[in-house]
C-alpha cells in the first residue's frame, strides 16, 4: 500500500501528516531474486534486484483520502494465479500512515506527489510465501477500497 502526498510539509505533527495525505494507491515493489542475491551476496544490495523496467507499480487508481476513510482498517491480499496466499489487515501495521509520513519529515521536505509506501505485509511476497513465482503467473495486490492491481509476470 501507498500514501501520496497532497501538502507536503516539514516535521509534521501526526495530525498535520494525515491531513498532508491527499490519497492511497496500491503499490507492487516487483523484486528480481537472481540479480538480488547476486548483489547481496558482495553486501550491495538490493540495488537492481528492485530497480529495472516493470519492477515499481502503482495503481490501479489514486483513491482520495476522505474516500477510504480509516485507512489503518483495511484488509489486503495477495493473490497468485486467482488463490488467495495470505491476507492481512492494515489495523495490524506497526506504524500507521500517519506515523510514517511524520516521521519522514523530520528534517525534510515532503513535496506533494511524493509517494510513501508501506512495505509487504508478513507473508504478503513470494519470498516470505516460499513462493518461485514464474513467467506467465498473474500476481494480484487486493485492498479494500483500492481495488485490486493485477501484473501477469513476462
Amino acid at each position: 500500500m501507498a500514501a501520496v502526498i497532497g501538502t507536503g510539509g516539514r516535521d509534521l505533527s501526526i495530525d498535520d501528516a494525515r491531513r498532508a495525505i491527499v490519497g492511497y494507491t496500491i503499490f507492487n515493489d516487483v523484486s528480481f531474486r537472481e540479480i538480488q542475491r547476486k548483489e547481496m551476496a558482495f553486501g550491495l544490495g538490493p540495488t537492481k534486484g528492485k530497480d529495472a523496467d516493470h519492477s515499481n507499480v502503482l495503481g490501479p487508481w489514486l483513491v482520495t483520502a476522505d474516500e477510504v476513510g480509516d485507512p489503518q482498517d483495511l484488509e489486503m491480499s495477495f493473490v497468485v494465479n486467482g488463490k488467495t496466499v495470505n491476507s492481512y489487515r492494515t489495523s495490524e501495521m506497526a506504524w500507521s500512515f500517519a506515523d510514517l509520513v511524520s516521521y519522514l519529515s523530520r528534517a525534510q521536505t515532503l513535496m506533494p506527489g511524493h509517494v510513501v509506501t508501506s512495505g509487504a505485509f508478513p507473508g504478503g511476497c513470494g519470498l516470505d510465501a516460499n513462493l518461485k513465482i514464474q513467467t506467465g503467473d498473474v500476481v494480484e495486490m487486493r485492498i479494500d477500497k483500492l481495488g485490486a492491481l493485477v501484473s501477469k509476470i513476462g
